[in-house]
């Protein structure tokens, strides 16, 4: 999406990386890049994510086989 602006980009090495790490710890939502992490504490903080906390209390998940 940024190819054609001259900014400064995450390697896409460096993201892989976040993205692991993130998955590895069990992160519901993964900001792999310094623009995107600057944006994390509003994400997790908004309403969006406060009204699919309240919908995630209704249901009951099911655990995926292996």
């Amino acid at each position: 999406m940024t190819r054609g602006f001259e900014i400064p980009k995450a390697s896409p090495e460096s993201v892989a990386r976040a993205i692991f790490d993130g998955v590895e710890a069990g992160e519901e939502d993964i900001f792999p890049d310094p623009m995107s992490a600057s944006l994390a504490d509003s994400w997790n903080n908004g309403a969006v994510k406060a009204f699919e906390r309240e919908n995630a209390a209704f249901v009951q998940a099911e655990p995926i086989a292996a």
